[in-house]
């Protein structure tokens, strides 16, 4: 563990703490001002708190009284020491839940900070700091116990883990350690939610690729693979014995991979995917019940063998998109462009679903046109800075970006990859900050590439060396 004075040293002498404590003011104000308690019991806050409790009680997820793997465990699993404290003291989880997403929030701008310092400059780290703290999307799902927040802070700890020490001076091919802590917390954002996957995997094989100065690969591969499979065959070996599905991925991935593919008559951007959903829930597992905040919010339906439905339901996602690979593109291209050029859901999402929204009228309208205009300014920037500013061309954060917009093509529904895809853009967006800042030019080397020797200290930042 680093401790934490040496991350404030780190802080305080990148001039990353103004930005802290701003975030942490605005996060703290807005949730404040939005936090709810959410009653929707088809809302993702209200499922990972009931599953939540259920793992405090010792209890798997289970829907109609039935083991079930529909849901990802991840998020309740991380919460779940947190919701034994708040039992034995009496208080409210939600309330609870959303104060400690506030600080981990705040903790998602340090550990930006310190990614976008080591890919792009000191520069980017102070652009990204700010742009963190900032960023409306990020913000507005603070109050809600969705794992937004908390997939963001494993995944640029993932990041960290496995490209760079947030306090200086140690190259990516250190020790097993490291890469064992790396696969676990590339596990942990797969049980959180399978999207991350899409994005770290191909991340991680551009990072320890062999290079010069690194160990084998097999090396870090092996040490890595061993986290990973620590953190996700437990729940792959729960999975399988209680449901029949020998996978750690939640079953619903089934549903969302042939909402990704399946529209109406025609695709044209914008379509909206809706209209998949009765195909793709056909014999759902589940449906509706009126009582509302009990532990059975479900009931096992006319399809009782969950792991038949999820064969099948992924095999018709495969062969749709076998079958028309020219419509299967225009609905992956369709499905990108509407989560880059909405931004306003996480209003829904804190508002229970539109049940109890934030803001009406102007109000209302002002507030969703920020989110989506921050959102679409954003992805068109980091779109520029790829192609015109050599030193954002990063392989690591391109294969990211890549990763997140397939995540976004196919499965649509998922939930986390435009979460996902806004984060690495914005670290895009920080790097050409950076590169402004330095006075960089297009077609300047890439200076930023090479990695540090593990001995070489920082003589501007003594605290780093310490």
């Amino acid at each position: 563990m680093i401790p934490l004075r040496r991350l404030l040293d780190r802080a305080r002498a990148e001039r990353w703490l103004a930005p802290l404590v701003v975030g942490l003011v605005v996060r703290t104000a807005w949730s404040v001002w939005a936090f709810r308690t959410q009653f929707n019991y088809l809302h993702p806050a209200v499922q990972n708190l009931r599953m939540t409790r259920d793992f405090v009680e010792r209890i798997g997820p289970r829907l109609g009284g039935e083991p079930t793997a529909f849901l990802p465990p991840g998020q309740p699993l991380l919460l779940a020491p947190l919701a034994w404290v708040v039992g034995k003291l009496d208080l409210e989880l939600d309330l609870a839940v959303c104060v400690a997403q506030v600080l981990i929030g705040t903790g998602t701008i340090l550990l930006a900070a310190a990614l976008a310092a080591r890919l792009y400059g000191r520069s980017s780290g102070r652009a990204a700091a700010w742009l963190f703290a900032l960023a409306p999307g990020l913000v507005a799902v603070t109050p809600v116990a969705t794992a937004h927040t908390v997939l963001l802070a494993v995944v640029l700890g993932a990041l960290l883990l496995l490209r760079l020490d947030p306090i200086g001076g140690d190259p990516v091919g250190g020790r097993a350690p490291r890469w064992v802590l790396a696969g676990a917390a590339v596990g942990i954002a797969t049980l959180v939610d399978p999207a991350a996957a899409t994005a770290l995997l191909p991340l991680t094989a551009v990072t320890w690729w062999p290079g010069k100065g690194r160990p084998p690969a097999a090396r870090r591969w092996g040490w890595g693979a061993l986290g990973l499979l620590v953190v996700l065959l437990p729940w792959a070996v729960r999975n399988g014995l209680q449901v029949g599905v020998w996978t750690p991925l939640p079953t619903r991935v089934a549903a969302t991979s042939c909402m990704g593919v399946t529209d109406g008559d025609g695709v044209t951007l914008g379509d909206d995917p809706v209209d998949a959903y009765p195909r793709c829930h056909r014999s759902r597992l589940f449906r509706e019940e009126s009582q509302i905040g009990t532990s059975r919010t479900a009931r096992l339906d006319d399809l009782p063998d969950e792991s038949e439905w999820f064969g099948r339901t992924v095999w018709r996602s495969i062969t749709d998109r076998v079958g028309d690979p020219g419509h299967a593109a225009a609905r992956g291209v369709s499905n990108v462009y509407r989560s880059v050029q909405s931004g306003r859901g996480a209003l829904d999402l804190v508002g229970d679903l539109g049940q109890t929204p934030l803001a009406h009228g102007r109000l209302a309208e002002v507030m969703g046109r920020v989110l989506d205009a921050w959102q679409g300014a954003v992805a068109v920037l980091a779109a520029l800075a790829v192609a015109l500013v050599r030193r954002c061309r990063r392989r690591e954060v391109l294969a990211a970006l890549a990763g997140s917009v397939v995540a976004l093509a196919v499965a649509p529904a998922a939930g986390m990859p435009p979460l996902l895809l806004l984060a690495f853009a914005t670290l895009v967006v920080a790097g050409l900050v950076g590169a402004t800042a330095d006075g960089s030019t297009p077609d300047e080397p890439d200076s930023v590439d090479a990695e540090p020797a593990a001995s070489s200290p920082s003589p501007a930042h003594p605290a780093l060396n310490t």
